[in-house]
């Protein structure tokens, strides 16, 4: 049994000096089978992402998680920019489970 699984994540960042980014940042959603699902973009476009004191909201829709109803972690990362000074404060994340949908395969 596979399935697909529609999430919303909302990523906040710190509001500290310097919390902000520029990188590129990913995600990875893993089912409690332990079942990782491809890494997700946290990119809205046109738009700068990850600033300081400021909270996004993305859609994210995996089809290869064995249970998607059942997030038991997630990774979270960034990618360096290129800056020495590029750092960025991740404050906290929210995966929130929209819709799932199962298949069963005889």
């Amino acid at each position: 049994m596979s399935g697909t699984g529609r999430f919303k994540a909302l990523v906040c960042t710190g509001d500290r000096r310097g919390a902000g980014t520029t990188a590129k940042v990913l995600m990875t959603l893993v089912d409690s089978t332990g079942k990782a699902a491809k890494e997700t973009h946290l990119d809205k476009l046109f738009f700068k992402d990850h600033q300081r004191g400021e909270s996004q909201k993305y859609d994210v829709i995996h089809t290869d998680l064995v249970k998607p109803d059942e997030i038991a972690f997630i990774t979270l990362w960034r990618v360096k920019s290129g800056s020495p000074d590029d750092s960025w404060y991740c404050d906290r994340v929210e995966v929130i489970i929209i819709a799932q949908c199962l298949s069963i395969q005889k």
